[in-house]
């Protein structure tokens, strides 16, 4: 609401040019924060999944729940 008071300030150009940077990274920061929680929901549900259904013939048995871990991944 007050960002045009900025250009009428006593600061210099140096300063006000890094308060645009500034400005600027606190804007994608903020942008990209949310999408932390999804990548980050996204990436366990893909790797418990993979440890869930191991590959057939193979003598693993599923993390972290046995043959429990699919249903528990889809109610999460």
């Amino acid at each position: 609401m007050h960002f045009n008071r900025l250009y009428s300030s006593s600061h210099s150009i140096i300063r006000m040019f890094m308060l645009h940077i500034q400005l600027i990274y606190n804007i994608v920061s903020f942008v990209l924060s949310w999408f932390n929680l999804a990548v980050f929901l996204l990436t366990i549900f893909i790797v418990t999944a993979i440890s869930g259904s191991p590959p057939k013939g193979l003598n693993i048995r599923p993390f972290p729940f046995g043959a429990l871990t699919p249903i528990v991944n889809a109610i999460i």
